[in-house]
């Protein structure tokens, strides 16, 4: 339950470091910011998944919709 979860404040500035077997990680970090109400986290999560994953992984293609519903374009 995303409203169990407790997100650390991660830097916008900084670089994540992740293995790209992990970016799902960053899609449900995402999902449940926007299920907490905060868009704005959301978003970048959404952002950083796109700039980190290829568009032929399936979450790059859930990032762009899910950015897509948050934005409305």
């Amino acid at each position: 339950r995303c409203s169990n979860l407790s997100i650390p404040v991660v830097s916008e500035s900084k670089e994540l470091q992740l293995p790209p077997d992990l970016v799902d990680a960053l899609y449900y970090l995402g999902v449940c910011n926007e299920q907490k109400g905060d868009e704005g986290k959301a978003t970048s999560f959404f952002k950083l998944i796109l700039s980190k994953a290829t568009e032929d992984m399936p979450v790059h293609r859930r990032a762009r919709k899910a950015l897509r519903n948050l934005t409305g374009s």
